[in-house]
């Protein structure tokens, strides 16, 4: 599950018995940080190398707010482009640096786009994007 808005939460557990909900007696305390629901952003994107063959895996650096939970990246076209995490680390300024590993399937200058999904699940409106020559052999 997921909270929205910011505070200490105090949640009872029940349990659903003989047709009837009953306290368990446990409880879960969450502290919802409102730091961490309001500044999920994206800096940038760097592709490690200037060109790459179709196909081929090139890495990306990505420097993130940490209230980002997750990447997505898109081509010209709005498309899906698949990628795998290969690290997450955390910066002295609070942030996070991802190492991403994708590839691209057609030829030419291609301008990716990086985008940020904050732990609702939400897309951060601003991304940030990054090019690369893919050539065809």
């Amino acid at each position: 599950f997921s909270l929205g808005t910011a505070g200490d939460r105090t949640l009872t557990l029940q349990a659903y018995r003989a047709g009837q909900w009953t306290e368990t007696g446990a409880s879960i305390h969450l502290d919802v940080d409102a730091d961490k629901l309001a500044s999920a952003a994206i800096y940038e994107a760097t592709f490690h190398s200037t060109t790459v063959g179709v196909n081929q895996p090139v890495q990306v650096t990505v420097v993130t707010s940490d209230a980002v939970s997750k990447l997505a990246v898109t081509n010209e076209r709005g498309r899906a482009i698949s990628f795998t995490v290969d690290d997450v680390t955390s910066n002295a300024d609070g942030g996070l640096t991802w190492a991403i590993t994708l590839s691209v399937g057609s030829a030419g200058m291609r301008i990716l786009n990086f985008k940020a999904v904050d732990i609702n699940g939400g897309i951060v409106p601003v991304d940030v994007q990054a090019s690369i020559v893919v050539t065809a052999s």
